[in-house]
């Protein structure tokens, strides 16, 4: 991970079979998954977060559901329901016009 990370979320449910995960964002961070195709990952205790590629991003009012890409393995997706999500801080979006009203 390039820079330092920023804590942008927390993996809420998982559903391996599918390879997906609904993500709790943090204050203001929802807009930081638009767009992106790798996030990384902590489960407890685990350290440096993992990287893993990303194949589709939603988000609706209070969560961000992802779908990770073919080849994450599904073990992987199960051991990450409560893992705190990041995103390296030199990656992170700048403000947009709506955070100035």
């Amino acid at each position: 991970m390039t820079g330092a990370p920023t804590r942008v979320g927390t993996v809420k449910a998982v559903h391996p079979a599918r390879r997906e995960a609904a993500i709790a964002p943090e204050p203001g961070a929802q807009r930081e998954f638009a767009g992106r195709q790798w996030l990384w990952f902590a489960a407890e205790g685990q350290h440096p977060p993992r990287r893993y590629k990303i194949e589709s991003i939603h988000t609706d009012d209070n969560a961000v559901r992802i779908r990770f890409a073919p080849g994450v393995p599904r073990d992987d997706v199960a051991a990450l329901h409560g893992a705190a999500v990041f995103i390296p801080e030199d990656e992170r979006r700048g403000p947009s016009p709506e955070d100035y009203g």
